[in-house]
């Protein structure tokens, strides 16, 4: 606030005040962002592991997908093979 110009007691005074209020709010800016950090870590690792579990049934699911279509396939496999046999039976 120093212009070249001596500063009163009053302005010297207010000069302080405004500092140590501007000291103030950028520790309290600071102070806020770490607990805003500190809080969209917790909802950030609870998401992750809310993200695992998905990815995991998702995996289950597509596990046991492949294996009952596995089993129709073995089925539709064998009725083909009973088919055919007939037809040839009865071409005979």
């Amino acid at each position: 606030m120093d212009s070249g110009m001596s500063l009163t007691a009053d302005e010297q005074w207010i000069d302080q005040r405004l500092q140590e209020t501007t000291e103030r709010m950028q520790e309290f800016t600071r102070d806020s962002q770490t607990e805003l950090l500190r809080g969209l870590e917790g909802i950030s690792n609870s998401f992750a592991i809310r993200m695992r579990a998905v990815e995991a049934d998702i995996s289950n699911v597509r596990t046991a997908e492949q294996l009952r279509l596995a089993g129709i396939e073995e089925r539709l496999a064998a009725l083909e093979i009973k088919v055919l046999g007939q037809r040839r039976d009865n071409k005979q």
